[in-house]
């Protein structure tokens, strides 16, 4: 692995930094003259309003990559197919963003979002390479479940995006075990840039969104980087990392998965905010309680990042029960602090 991989990388992490950090100043202002904001209500995680859908610069952000890509000499050795996924990616991020920006200003039913959603992930279905998920030579079955389970981790991303910090932190650290996990195979693909782009622009989100949040990404960003990490996720999973995304994405399936059904069983419908999420109780309990939120799941993120850290380059890859145990353990200490 030469320099000029390493350079390649830190060239991207930075430039999609500095993209992210001019656009989210220039939203700000915007935000602020056309009032997008986050008013709260009775049973918000917040007491003033927030600037919302800051999101959009996400999109922004990967259409400016993409366009620096394709007139400079950063991707002279990609392959056809690379480009190919490229322009899927780049068009149906533009199209969600552009969706569920005005979601985030106007509000949308949630039935026509949700179509619109499936529509795009259908088109979108090129990306992933179905012939391995998970039933070689039954390409129908596999187009069925590939979206379920598109559509599923999507939403369930989204509905992580409640409190400062916390959603953006889970995909930084998600985005940097992907990005190790491809630069241990000496590979610049398609996935590999997609997470050190992601990178950058939650580094520079984050400046925004720790607690105390200055601005919130709406649906309009948490949609995004569920597609995404999606695409990025079911690389590694082919690829026969499973146990890397186990790792990085279990909390998240665990947190929301047995919110829903207990959410469902009490009759409600599976998007109604009813801020019942393992970590949002504590800041329901106290709103005081987001900075105890927030340091708990960083505290829990730098866990899960050695957990791959030694699975990928002390080949340990026993542990991912061990983020299943930290996940669990997470969970118990959000209900202890809300009561």
């Amino acid at each position: 692995m030469d320099i000029s991989f390493f350079q390649k990388i830190l060239f991207i992490i930075l430039i999609s930094f500095f993209v992210n950090l001019i656009l989210t100043l220039i939203y700000i202002n915007l935000a602020k003259k056309y009032s997008f904001f986050d008013i709260p209500e009775n049973i918000s995680v917040h007491k003033k309003k927030i600037i919302t859908a800051s999101g959009i610069t996400f999109v922004i952000t990967f259409q400016v990559l993409g366009i620096i890509y394709f007139f400079t000499n950063i991707s002279d050795n990609l392959n056809f197919e690379f480009y190919g996924k490229f322009w899927i990616f780049y068009f149906s991020i533009l199209l969600l963003g552009i969706f569920f920006f005005f979601d985030d200003i106007k509000k949308i039913n949630p039935v026509y979002k949700l179509f619109f959603q499936t529509t795009i992930l259908f088109l979108s279905i090129p990306l992933l390479n179905l012939n391995y998920f998970p039933f070689e030579n039954y390409t129908k079955l596999n187009l069925i479940i590939g979206l379920y389970f598109w559509v599923y981790t999507i939403n369930i991303i989204n509905f992580t995006d409640g409190t400062d910090g916390f959603l953006s932190t889970n995909c930084l650290i998600s985005f940097i075990a992907i990005s190790l996990t491809e630069i241990n195979q000496s590979n610049y693909s398609f996935t590999l840039m997609l997470s050190l782009i992601s990178i950058g622009i939650m580094i520079s989100y984050l400046i925004f969104n720790k607690p105390p949040a200055k601005i919130f990404m709406g649906d309009t960003g948490s949609i995004i980087l569920g597609f995404t990490l999606f695409v990025c996720s079911y690389k590694l999973l082919i690829d026969g990392y499973w146990y890397i995304v186990f790792s990085y994405i279990i909390y998240t399936y665990l947190d929301c998965t047995l919110t829903l059904i207990n959410k469902i069983l009490k009759g409600y419908l599976p998007w109604a905010r009813l801020f019942d999420y393992n970590f949002l109780k504590p800041i329901k309990k106290n709103i005081s309680n987001k900075s105890k939120v927030f340091y708990i799941n960083l505290t829990y993120n730098l866990l899960i990042l050695l957990i791959i850290i030694l699975q990928l380059y002390f080949q340990l890859n026993y542990l991912f029960v061990l983020s299943f145990i930290l996940a669990l353990f997470k969970i118990k200490i959000y209900k202890v602090l809300g009561g």
